[in-house]
């Protein structure tokens, strides 16, 4: 049945859509208020047309403040009143220079060719984060970095590896081989980031001479095929240990030069090294 505004009464038309059995309570509105209107006279809008858009109801959206990203701040040291670059990290602005984030990067370069003063989002990055990596554009010998721990490095790498900054990610990852790491999160890290293999021969020396048994955690984060050239690695040295006298190596060379050589044969083999290993060891 239609009404004389030509909206359909819901209690009237049938629908294939089933009513819920109480209808939610108007916001504002009292229990057992009379001045509600009842679910028998709730009206629906027929089909608008084009002509219909100018007499449907208006209603103004509400928004909870709350929920709303607070105003951006500038940064205290990266936002330069001579910047030309303006970006966004999280709540956080930067005004710094393209020129020198598109000396080391591709993709700022690309960037740098829509010169505006609208903040571009940088996706991914949180504003400390973004902030180590101008540091090291900027400041690339400061004493601060001395302090700088393993996560702060590596945040410095993850940086540079997503805006395609193989200068930097480098110089990051050398300063990062510096600080004591676990051997197995070494490994991890250098194979999260496609670092240097050869800054891991260390770590795969010390798994190699530990007296302790590898472990199933050990097994689980490097994987079985690095795993098992592992214990190859140990035996080798084992064997090489027992056929050995100590008139027959010096303390140096049962230290460190075999561990070195055992260790890149087997996990960096290279023909003439696996032939000259085997040579050394059945010595």
């Amino acid at each position: 049945m239609t009404s004389d505004n030509g909206w359909t009464n819901i209690s009237k038309a049938p629908s294939p859509i089933t009513a819920p059995s109480s209808p939610p309570e108007l916001k504002g509105a009292k229990s057992g208020d009379d001045s509600q209107t009842p679910s028998s006279q709730l009206l629906v809008p027929p089909s608008k047309t084009l002509s219909d858009i100018n007499k449907t109801p208006k209603f103004s959206p509400t928004f909870d403040l709350n929920h709303l990203s607070p105003e951006p701040v500038k940064h205290k040291e990266f936002y330069f009143s001579d910047g030309n670059a303006l970006l966004r990290a999280g709540d956080v602005v930067f005004r710094v220079h393209w020129p020198i984030l598109a000396r080391h990067s591709k993709e700022f370069e690309k960037m740098s060719t829509e010169v505006n003063l609208t903040p571009k989002a940088l996706v991914l990055a949180m504003p400390t984060d973004f902030a180590r990596l101008l540091t090291v554009l900027y400041h690339p010998l400061s004493s601060n970095q001395k302090e700088w721990t393993v996560d702060d490095w590596t945040s410095v790498i993850n940086q540079a590896q997503r805006w395609g900054m193989q200068a930097i990610k480098n110089y990051a990852a050398q300063e990062l081989n510096l600080l004591p790491m676990s051997p197995v999160a070494k490994i991890l890290l250098w194979r999260r980031f496609d670092l240097d293999p050869q800054q891991l021969i260390p770590s795969y020396i010390a798994l190699c001479t530990a007296a302790d048994p590898l472990s199933v955690d050990v097994l689980m984060k490097v994987g079985p095929e690095t795993f098992v050239l592992l214990v190859k690695a140990r035996e080798e040295l084992k064997e090489a240990a027992v056929g050995r006298c100590c008139q027959c190596a010096s303390k140096n060379d049962l230290q460190f030069g075999l561990p070195e050589k055992v260790v890149r044969a087997i996990l960096f083999p290279r023909p003439e090294a696996v032939k000259k290993l085997k040579s050394e060891t059945s010595a």
